[in-house]
């Protein structure tokens, strides 16, 4: 589990002692400038990161960059993004921006879906420069399998929510860029595979004390990794093989994302978005094919809990605002891989292997889980659920085991890659698994759109490899599943 803290503070204290001092001396004795020239000492010198007493700054800005992503700045960031994409959350606010998520109409002039892009691509940066020093001045230090990890987690996010075609820049040294062609949505996910494969032999090869803690890193660190691989090996439809990558990792595992009250950068963004800001409101049965998560928790089931005040309303004054309660405070921690995902993945291998109701199959593996929910890992308590039925049809089989993997990983930017997977790997239509019919809001036709991942948007214009696509044409090689 991993923690990170933002820069920023304490500069303002130094300004108003400086103040006070230079009001103190005869202005002819002083120079104001060279008073007010003051060191900030959260922010790192560029000059002092050359040995390795500066990997902790190198791990503090992957952290904290990735989390910037995937759940924090109290808004535009890819939990709250792809909920909405899929059917976890409904808007309840005004920014046609984001309307056209939940719509599913996103062009490429979308802001708020670029403000997401760019952050996960700067985690990718931080990620990458971070791998790169530890490589210099320490490589068998276990923070290097960490930061490999968070890389293979920015693809992994990249694969599942964004059109194929995703290109990867590089920055260089003297301010230069080594611009990225388009990339398929397999050749995203191959590389998130290679970052995790590099994740799990820097955490075997590090050099740790032959302790417990010591041995307790290490066996973080590839669990990790392990659960990563699992989730990487699925959605590139190879289920035994995801299986076997997180077959030693114990149910409750969890690396999780830590936050805090400090600042919007370390708020755990989907609870101010939704319960603070109302912006999106917890969904239920979204466009027909939703999943009921109200009804679920209405019925005992505590794996997707959420209140009303009242008859309150969302940012727009209209739509009913249903708040979370996974995540409780903008201190909350966010679960970024888990034991109990190990074990879906399990579950599914079975399904694909053809053994549902057998001993060790895909039931009994639900049902475990239920009956002893995991006690860390889901940033929440789960009550013991009953079995689950033994259902008669593929079809019905499937449907039960995606509810499931929705109830125990909800709102950890799960669900978007499950539906598109039911499509790629089940023979499902988007029509047939995504929110569609009656849009809640009078906008745009009213009708839900036909978007299943976020578009590249028009800045990547700007990009070289992209000089022969047509301004009428898109940025993807496809938009599809």
């Amino acid at each position: 589990m991993m923690s990170f803290r933002s820069s920023g503070r304490g500069a303002k204290p130094l300004l108003f002692r400086g103040l006070a001092i230079a009001a103190l001396l005869p202005l002819a004795a002083c120079d104001v400038d060279e008073l007010l020239d003051l060191p900030d000492p959260d922010v790192a010198n560029p000059s002092t990161l050359n040995d390795s007493t500066a990997l902790p700054a190198y791990r503090a800005a992957t952290i904290g960059d990735f989390s910037l992503a995937y759940d924090a700045s109290a808004g535009d960031n890819i939990i709250t993004y792809s909920g909405m994409l899929a059917d976890e959350f409904i808007n309840s606010e005004t920014f046609p921006t984001r309307i056209e998520v939940d719509i599913r109409k996103i062009g490429e002039t979308n802001l708020d879906v670029q403000a997401v892009t760019r952050r996960l691509y700067r985690a990718r940066t931080s990620a990458n420069e971070a791998i790169s020093a530890y490589h210099r001045f320490s490589p068998n230090n276990i923070g290097l399998a960490e930061n490999f990890s968070l890389l293979a987690a920015t693809y992994i996010l990249f694969g599942e929510n964004w059109c194929s075609g995703v290109p990867f820049s590089d920055p260089q040294p003297d301010g230069t860029f080594v611009y990225g062609g388009q990339s398929t949505t397999t050749q995203i996910f191959t590389r998130a595979l290679e970052a995790a494969d590099s994740a799990i032999a820097a955490a075997t090869r590090a050099v740790l004390p032959s302790t417990t803690a010591g041995n307790n890193a290490r066996n973080a660190q590839l669990n990790f990794a392990r659960v990563l691989r699992g989730r990487i090996l699925l959605n590139l439809n190879q289920p035994a093989n995801a299986a076997a990558a997180v077959a030693v990792v114990p149910t409750n595992f969890q690396y999780a994302i830590f936050h805090s009250e400090n600042s919007a950068r370390e708020n755990n963004g989907v609870y101010a978005f939704n319960t603070l800001n109302e912006r999106v409101s917890v969904a239920n049965r979204e466009g027909t094919n939703g999943l009921p998560y109200r009804e679920n928790f209405t019925a005992g089931d505590t794996r997707t809990p959420w209140s009303r005040v009242g008859s309150n309303l969302g940012f727009d004054n209209a739509t009913p605002e249903w708040e979370n309660n996974k995540y409780f405070s903008r201190s909350d921690t966010t679960p970024l891989a888990a034991g109990v995902e190990a074990r879906l993945i399990e579950a599914e291998a079975q399904l694909r292997a053809g053994n549902y109701a057998g001993a060790g199959g895909t039931l009994a593996i639900l049902n475990a889980l239920r009956a002893t929910p995991p006690t860390t890992g889901l940033s929440l308590t789960v009550a013991p659920l009953a079995a689950l039925p033994a259902l008669a049809t593929a079809t019905e089989q499937e449907n039960q085991l995606f509810a499931e993997r929705a109830s125990w990983l909800w709102l950890t930017a799960h669900r978007n890659g499950d539906l598109r997977r039911l499509i790629r790997q089940y023979g499902r239509t988007q029509a047939q698994v995504y929110p569609v019919g009656a849009y809640h809001k009078p906008v745009q036709g009213g009708q839900y759109g036909s978007d299943v991942n976020f578009p590249l948007t028009v800045d990547e214009r700007n990009n070289p490899e992209f000089a022969e696509v047509p301004t009428n044409q898109s940025l993807c090689l496809d938009r599809n599943a």
